[in-house]
């Protein structure tokens, strides 16, 4: 499941389809976000930062060094899936479990 999620957050980064911390409070308020995903050991505070949005899903996947891998960076403690349908591809990976062959 992580290899194929990973590709799907490394697809909508090179589609341009993603948004950082820095960037993710202006497209959560637009209502652009899929899905966010949020490092394991992000901390209290910058979590805190995103509790106002309760329209979008926020998933815990890997941590701050394996996200950052994924996307070609040091460390990402939180990111946005901008992208629906790439969005509810990595809901329905993470959420789902093994229903790897039914649609």
């Amino acid at each position: 499941v992580n290899i194929k999620v990973n590709s799907l957050i490394q697809f909508a980064k090179r589609a341009r389809n993603i948004a950082f911390k820095q960037t993710l409070h202006r497209f959560l308020n637009k209502n652009k976000v899929g899905v966010v995903l949020v490092a394991s050991d992000i901390s209290e505070n910058t979590l805190a930062e995103f509790n106002n949005h309760k329209k979008v899903k926020f998933i815990t996947y890997l941590s701050k060094q394996e996200l950052g891998n994924v996307l070609s960076k040091d460390e990402v403690s939180i990111v946005g899936i901008l992208d629906r349908n790439i969005a509810n591809q990595i809901i329905k990976l993470l959420e789902g479990g093994n229903e790897d062959g039914k649609k």
